[in-house]
Formats: structure tokens, C-alpha cells, sequence
């Protein structure tokens, strides 16, 4: 498991969770909201300043390589 998703382990009661019994729309849109709720995680954790990524046990490299998992995330962020 990465930081990340170590990180965002749940959606916080917004989305309910994946059924097996779901039909492929349902899992389709349930893909689509996860990959929705990584890229916020990334780019929030873009915005922790390296003291706040230090209290959490990670790198400022560790949370650009994270972001760059996400392209849309990362040059968001880096005006790139």
C-alpha cells in the first residue's frame, strides 16, 4: 500500500463502498470517484508545508513523487 493510500483509507462517508454485485457502471463510477479522491489527497499533500510532511513521515521528495503519479495533481500544483 502507498503513502497515499495509506493516508486516504476511506472516503469519509461520501461514497459508499464497492459491492461485488455493483454492475459495471456502478464499478466504473466507483473507480472514477477513487481516482477523483487520490488526486485531492495528492494535492493536498502538495500543500503541507516540509515540517507538517516531517510530522507525518514524509519526504518532501516522497510527496512530489506521489504527486507525479498524478499529472493533473502535480502540475496543478507547479504551474507547469
Amino acid at each position: 500500500m502507498t503513502t497515499i493510500e495509506t493516508i486516504a483509507t476511506g472516503f469519509a462517508g461520501r461514497h459508499p463502498p464497492v459491492s461485488t454485485g455493483l454492475t459495471l457502471l456502478g464499478a466504473l463510477w466507483a473507480g472514477f470517484l477513487r481516482h477523483r479522491e487520490l488526486r485531492h489527497t495528492r494535492i493536498d499533500l502538495l500543500e503541507l508545508t516540509d515540517d507538517q510532511l516531517g510530522d507525518i513521515g514524509i519526504t518532501r521528495e516522497a510527496a512530489d513523487r506521489e504527486a507525479a503519479r498524478s499529472a493533473i495533481a502535480y502540475y496543478m500544483h507547479n504551474g507547469r
